[in-house]
This record gives C-alpha cells, sequence and structure tokens, in this order.
C-alpha cells in the first residue's frame, strides 16, 4: 500500500520465462466453470482483441491476475482507491536459469500482444526488471566464474584497503581470509580465490595456474 493509501501495488516475482507459462488446472467443473465465466468477462469488456485461448491454455496465471487486478478496481472504485499490478522480473539469475532484460521485454510484448491484442502493458500493469547479476556474488578473477554459497574465500597479494573492499562485495556469511604468504595460499588448498598476479613470482604464477586447470579445467587457463 502506498504511503498516502491510494494505491495498492499487486506484485508477481518471477526468475525464467518458464515461470510464465500455466493452465488453468481446477479439478471440479463448477469452479472451472466460474473461473472461466469470470475471465472471460474481463477479456470481452476490455482485452477482446486478443486470443481467449490462452487466457485457460498457456497463460492462466497472467490471466488470473489480471482478472483479479479488474475485480479489485471495480470493487474499490468508490474507496478512491487505485490497484496496480507490478510483474516484477529478475535479470541475470545466475542461480538457476538467468534470462536477460531484452529477452523478458521480448518475451512480455508477444504475451501482450497475444493475450490482450496490444504489445504494451495493460492499464495499471508496469513490467519491471530487477537485475540479480552481481548481487551476493562475487567473481573469481582468474577463471572468471560467480562466486556465491562458499564459506570461505581467499586472498594474497592486496592491500589491506583493497582487502576491505573484496570483504565488503562478498557474499552473506562468506568469509575473507588473508593469505600473507604464497605458500599459505596453496596450503589452504582454496579453490575460489583473489591473487593479484603483480605479487606473484613467474614460477608462482605458473604454480597456481596449474593449480586452478587440475581442479577446474581440461583447458589451459592464462592471463
Amino acid at each position: 500500500m502506498s504511503k498516502d493509501k491510494e494505491t495498492l501495488y499487486l506484485v508477481e516475482a518471477k526468475a525464467h520465462l518458464t515461470e510464465l507459462k500455466s493452465k488453468l488446472m481446477a479439478s471440479s467443473e463448477q469452479s472451472k466453470q466460474m473461473i472461466v465465466d469470470s475471465m472471460r468477462s474481463v477479456f470481452d469488456k476490455h482485452y477482446s482483441g486478443g486470443d481467449f485461448s490462452l487466457w485457460t491454455s498457456q497463460y492462466y496465471q497472467l490471466a488470473n491476475r489480471l482478472t483479479f487486478l479488474t475485480k479489485l478496481n471495480e470493487n474499490f472504485k468508490h474507496k478512491k482507491i487505485q490497484v496496480e499490478l507490478v510483474l516484477l522480473n529478475f535479470v541475470d539469475d545466475y542461480t538457476y536459469k538467468p534470462t536477460s532484460a531484452s529477452e523478458w521485454e521480448r518475451h512480455y510484448r508477444e504475451i501482450f500482444d497475444q493475450m490482450t491484442g496490444c504489445e504494451t502493458p495493460p492499464p495499471n500493469v508496469s513490467v519491471m526488471n530487477f537485475s540479480v547479476v552481481g548481487r551476493g556474488c562475487a567473481r573469481n578473477p582468474i577463471s572468471g566464474d560467480l562466486i556465491f554459497r562458499k564459506d570461505k574465500i581467499l586472498s594474497y597479494g592486496f592491500s589491506k584497503e583493497e582487502n576491505i573492499r573484496i570483504r565488503d562485495n562478498l557474499p552473506n556469511n562468506c568469509n575473507l581470509l588473508v593469505c600473507d604468504s604464497f605458500s599459505d595460499l596453496i596450503a589452504y588448498n582454496g579453490i575460489y580465490c583473489f591473487v593479484n598476479p603483480y605479487a606473484l613470482s613467474d614460477d608462482e604464477l605458473k604454480i597456481i595456474l596449474d593449480f586452478y586447470n587440475q581442479k577446474f579445467y581440461s583447458k589451459e587457463l592464462s592471463v
């Protein structure tokens, strides 16, 4: 609810495109008919340029939200409360199925065009993209991999100020262990490390690259 109590926001959050597909699954024929009749009344009045079959067969969940939004606005009109639907999309979610902002935008244009006959969001509907790339994670400076859900990350060859900056950008509950020597770095057997290559000799650099190749890769790493 907005601070002025005049707008009620409904938020539907999605992490990847396949979450948008759904169909009507009600088992009771009476319930199914009630749902279809309610959705049909909203479709005929506001979205008749679209394909109603998609409201029950492919994009039922979104159709359900549009119907609910419309009914709420009708019922709250006398209370002078506006209801808004926010379709919130997580962009580049590295934990499962990364979806780019352009993929979200293209997909919603196609969905709205098919469901309502118009590519733009319906009235009182907003599509918002929230990028989560790099949030709650760090990037391995050698392999380039994103680091998350790790208990410990090693650091070697950086200044105190640089280590503070590294620590501030680590995932939650992840500890930074600063190694005082190259031998400590190798002894801890750490995979996810922040290593300043300028602090390494040529021999040490070769050792750590070999170390990463043996742990992770069939192909050779290069700097």
